[in-house]
């Protein structure tokens, strides 16, 4: 028997407009949700110990739950991307294609006219092109947390120290003396929401960014001999900087507590 059915054929407008408005399930909030509750989780353990050692089984268990997570969110985000691109090749070559008609169904049937295949689309390799696309991606709290936490044992024994990334970027860093200072060159007071210039790396407070370009949205970077021009929005949150600091409050609080205590006992 005669085939009459063709293989493939394009999709009409409609129906195009249909595929465009096929997404993937949205699953950022989860991610979201998981990665604050990561941090809150973090800082707990934080206040309730005393020593490094006693933190470090409970570090490792957070950080093969971040771990885990941060995977899972790339390969989400991977597979959007790759739903997106493959939506829009699609349509591009399906609009290319000659319009179904009773003329030409028979040259679609043999295949003299061929139409995309969307399964094919999707199959395609793009990862060049979506790494490309992920880079433009702001950090989730998963993977800012999952850094954090890699980075917690050095800090929680000395907040102000320098970490091997630190060193690369010396220059972009407010060091004095081999320490990272922990106070805003703008308010003079420690950092309560740090911000992280994503041009020269310098790190503000919050604060002190948004009276510093008050009076003009472009101004020279606040940090003394840097001359790169930059407005509010080229900062962003600084997780490690944030982290610090909290840390260094926790640390200065259980040295207070202790000093306390001893008094006690003396009396």
């Amino acid at each position: 028997m005669p085939k009459i059915i063709p293989d493939q054929l394009p999709l009409n407008n409609n129906a195009l407009k249909e595929l465009q408005r096929l997404r993937a399930t949205e699953q950022s909030r989860l991610f979201k949700e998981c990665g604050e509750e990561l941090k809150d989780t973090m800082y707990q353990c934080l206040e309730s110990v005393q020593e490094a050692k006693e933190i470090a089984p409970l570090l490792e268990s957070l950080a093969e739950c971040a771990a885990t997570l941060e995977k899972q969110e790339n390969q989400y985000n991977n597979m959007a991307l790759n739903l997106e691109l493959a939506k829009k090749q699609y349509t591009t070559e399906s609009e290319n294609c000659k319009e179904v008609t009773l003329e030409t169904w028979d040259e679609y049937v043999d295949k003299t006219l061929n139409a995309p295949n969307l399964i094919d689309i999707l199959k395609m390799e793009r990862s060049e092109e979506i790494k490309s696309q992920t880079r433009r991606l702001p950090n989730s709290r998963i993977s800012d947390t999952n850094k954090t936490l890699r980075i917690l044992p050095q800090i929680w024994e000395n907040p102000r120290c320098v970490l091997p990334d630190d060193n690369d970027n010396e220059d972009d860093l407010m060091i004095d003396g081999g320490i990272i200072e922990l106070t805003c060159p703008i308010t003079c007071k420690m950092f309560e929401k740090p911000l992280i210039s994503k041009q020269c790396n310098h790190v503000f407070d919050e604060e002190g960014l948004k009276s510093y370009f008050s009076r003009e949205p472009r101004r020279d970077c606040p940090q003394t001999g840097c001359s790169k021009i930059l407005t509010f929005r080229d900062f962003i949150p600084d997780p490690v900087m944030a982290l610090r600091c909290r840390i260094a409050q926790i640390q200065e609080t259980k040295h207070l507590e202790v000093g306390e205590h001893e008094s006690l006992d003396v009396l």
